[in-house]
């Protein structure tokens, strides 16, 4: 018998990769895809799809019938409070209560790093007391916890860069060249990953190809992490762009009085110190290759196409 899985997010950056390893790998006629508003980008590939609300319970009544293993990706960053609690947290606790009561037998949920609060971070495992400081961060803090009690397992990536990522490095972009200069010398370490990279190890746990122990925490970035300046670079050379030069430098207490009042201080937290989560536990147990890092300027400029128009406004 055809084991099924349910996809949520599957119209997002995550859920689309996600949707998209399962068509490349023949497995469409097992996924039921759920959306909200966007419909998944991988189209024609016989992907049953649905929609439904997190924040409406009565949309996920049966959502989790007949299914095996649910993998969860939806998930509401940047709303205030109440939106994220009802989308993030309770959304997610109905959406467990569905699972139970269906017998599902697996649940993958895609949760961030960013429940540890501000930095710096310097190898952090999945065992140190997370302390989330925005309403998103702390709601999927609080989802995790429903989806550990229902014996689920939770990936925490931060940084994402691929097809789709409209934040990661466009931001550290604009946040460079604006102030044409680098913070601390773009010294900072960033844990990251490719999105194709995320969505495979998903996939090889859904489908059990490879398995990974229920009721567990992993921090899912590649396990060496990217100095900042070597991103930039990768990503101007791919985009054939400028760069501040070597010697233009500010620190990040400089950088806050040159950025705009309201944005300064969170893309310093972000991008102008050192946030590095230790990897071991998910890379260990997979026993599998993560690939190479995040920063070769081939890997990152393997999505010149979908950067470029992005950061240049030229056609790719």
């Amino acid at each position: 018998m055809e084991k099924k899985i349910l996809l949520t997010g599957a119209g997002g950056f995550i859920g689309g990769a996600v949707a998209r390893e399962l068509v490349r790998r023949g497995r469409a006629g097992q996924v039921r895809a759920v959306t909200h508003r966007r419909p998944p980008a991988t189209t024609g590939a016989h992907l049953t799809c649905v929609q439904a609300d997190l924040a409406d319970p009565d949309s996920l009544r049966g959502l989790c019938d007949g299914i095996d293993t649910v993998v969860h990706a939806a998930v509401l960053i940047g709303g205030d409070e109440e939106a994220c609690e009802a989308v993030n947290h309770r959304g997610t606790a109905e959406l467990m209560r569905q699972a139970r009561e269906a017998g599902v037998r697996r649940v993958l949920h895609v949760s961030t790093a960013a429940v540890h609060g501000d930095g710096p971070h310097l190898r952090v495992t999945e065992d140190q007391r997370p302390v989330p400081v925005s309403p998103t961060s702390r709601t999927r803090l609080a989802a995790e916890g429903e989806v550990l009690a229902a014996g689920g397992t939770v990936f925490r990536p931060m940084y994402i860069m691929g097809v789709g990522d409209v934040w990661f490095l466009p931001s550290l972009w604009q946040l460079t060249r604006y102030l044409d200069a680098w913070i601390d010398g773009g010294e900072a370490l960033l844990s990251c990953t490719t999105v194709d990279r995320l969505a495979a190890v998903l996939t090889d746990v859904a489908t059990g190809e490879r398995d990974l122990e229920p009721g567990v925490v992993y921090h899912a970035d590649h396990p060496e992490p990217a100095r900042v300046r070597d991103l930039m670079i990768a990503l101007a050379e791919s985009v054939g762009q400028p760069l501040p030069p070597a010697a233009a430098r500010v620190s990040r207490a400089e950088a806050l009085d040159l950025l705009p009042a309201g944005i300064g201080a969170q893309a310093l937290r972000l991008f102008g110190e050192t946030r590095w989560f230790d990897t071991t536990r998910l890379w260990s147990a997979l026993g599998a290759n993560p690939g190479p890092g995040p920063a070769p300027a081939r890997l990152v400029a393997s999505y010149r196409d979908w950067y470029l128009p992005q950061l240049t406004g030229e056609p790719a």
